[in-house]
């Protein structure tokens, strides 16, 4: 199985880089002064796919948000409601991860 070539794990050497358990081998996205602050609005509820597509025009980079937030994304989805404020990391920073 090939991952999308939008995924940090698409550089992987072995497709047991992560297994869903090891999660300590997650990337990290450091603070950058390009960061956005985001409000989550209704739209987003539990929905960071369309803020993806909307930001990066691509919804393969809902993950993006996850690792920027770790602190307060305990689960990517569920926790993706209204008046939340996030980071949204700069496009530029996603390119330089997803290519490993």
């Amino acid at each position: 199985m090939a991952y999308s070539k939008n995924s940090f794990l698409a550089n992987a050497p072995t497709m047991s880089f992560y297994t869903g358990l090891n999660f300590n081998n997650l990337p990290t996205i450091l603070p950058s002064i390009l960061d956005t602050s985001v409000t989550l609005t209704e739209k987003y509820n539990m929905r960071p796919d369309l803020l993806a597509n909307d930001l990066y025009d691509n919804v393969e980079f809902w993950w993006v948000f996850s690792l920027r937030n770790l602190e307060i994304l305990k689960d990517p989805i569920n926790d993706f409601k209204p008046g939340l404020v996030i980071t949204a990391p700069s496009m530029a920073t996603i390119e330089k991860l997803s290519r490993g």
